[in-house]
């Protein structure tokens, strides 16, 4: 039985623990125990003799034998667990790139996230600057508007001063732009008079003069025979002929068509001003010729003062004092049976940007007396 109990305890297919090991040990090892000897223990008794046991050696025992025989099975099991171990591996190593890869990418993007976020911040700190300078710059402007406009208010108020001071400066400034620009009118006009008089003068050395055929001699042999005439002193009545023609900054001239003119003894300021018409009245206007050519130009700004101005002109011609007239479409005109003295040729013409007037003072003398109307010798234009 102890033989019996060590095998088992030997045998893989039995199922001894660490504990019955031990307990083999101390039955051995107890002082008062008869196994001394664990190989003449195991030597003891009968020794076993093999038999041959009937049909033992057949071939169907034989095959038997074979097919309980394991190792293919058991290599063919560690193949067929080898492999899916090997597919297993290969997708842990491909999983582990794949999740390296990520986390390089991933810290590539928290690196360009850095660099975006630095840029953001580069460009905050550039913004705030080009503000700070806006602000200085546009500080800086409104400095120097302040300073040109007090300037500028230094400047009009001693402009103001002087012209308060001496008020005539204004007016008389004006009027010598205006006579400046008339004279250079007034000469071109006489160049393109030059030049047709010259035309003219060329054209009529060309044509052959006509012969001079002397009268027949008189009848009376001798002065005394002729009978005396009586001849006046002074002619009673007189003739005027006048043309209205401006010339414009390009050269062309232009005629004041269709324009009625007063040939009166008064002038047009002393007129208007006993009518009752005040240049106070009106602001910005400096002269009677100019408010003249303002409300004939502008008749909605001053309402009814044209007509007034034509009613005070038209009664000194009821009075006797002139003549009315008006020009060809040449702007020509003739004025006869006027009594020799000083009169006033009074008009205004639209022509330029406003207009023209003329207060022209002339002495009618006997027989025919001749004017020209221009630009030099207007009272007013624009």
């Amino acid at each position: 039985m102890l033989a019996v109990f060590i095998f088992s305890c030997e045998s893989p297919d039995s199922s001894p623990s660490e504990t019955q090991s031990d307990e083999v040990l101390k039955l051995i090892s107890k002082p008062n125990s008869k196994i001394k000897d664990l190989e003449a223990l195991l030597r003891e008794g009968d020794t076993a003799k093999a038999e041959v046991v009937s049909g033992a050696e057949g071939t169907e025992n034989s095959k038997l034998l074979d097919d309980l025989v394991l190792p293919t099975v058991a290599s063919s099991n560690t193949n067929s667990i080898s492999r899916p171990t090997d597919e297993v591996i290969s997708e842990n190593m491909e999983a582990e790139k794949a999740l390296q890869s990520l986390e390089v990418s991933a810290l590539e993007h928290q690196k360009n996230i850095e660099e975006l976020r630095k840029i953001n911040e580069h460009k905050d700190k550039t913004i705030a600057s080009l503000s700070t300078i806006n602000d200085e710059l546009l500080a800086e402007i409104r400095r120097i508007k302040g300073d040109a406009s007090n300037e500028f208010r230094k400047f009009t108020s001693a402009n103001s001063s002087r012209i308060g001071e001496n008020p005539d400066l204004h007016s008389e400034i004006k009027n010598l732009k205006n006579s400046l620009i008339l004279k250079s009118n007034e000469i071109k006009d006489l160049r393109l008079r030059n030049d047709s008089l010259e035309v003219r003068i060329s054209s009529l050395e060309k044509t052959p003069v006509s012969k001079v055929i002397l009268a027949e001699p008189s009848k009376y042999s001798n002065l005394s025979e002729i009978p005396s005439v009586s001849i006046p002193s002074s002619f009673s009545e007189s003739t005027l002929n006048f043309d209205a023609v401006v010339t414009s900054y390009n050269g062309k001239s232009k005629e004041a068509f269709y324009t009625e003119f007063f040939i009166l003894r008064g002038n047009l300021n002393e007129l208007l001003n006993k009518s009752g018409v005040s240049l106070l009245n009106f602001s910005g206007v400096e002269s009677y010729s100019e408010l003249w050519a303002q409300a004939r130009k502008n008749s909605f700004l001053y309402p009814d003062l044209q007509k007034k101005i034509r009613n005070c002109l038209l009664q000194e011609i009821d009075n006797k004092n002139g003549q009315r007239v008006r020009t060809d479409i040449n702007g020509a005109a003739t004025v006869s049976n006027l009594t020799p003295g000083d009169y006033f040729i009074i008009g205004c013409a639209s022509l330029g940007k406003v207009g023209v007037t003329w207060n022209v003072p002339i002495n009618i003398e006997n027989g025919l007396n001749k004017v020209s109307l221009t630009l030099a010798n207007a009272s007013w234009s624009e």
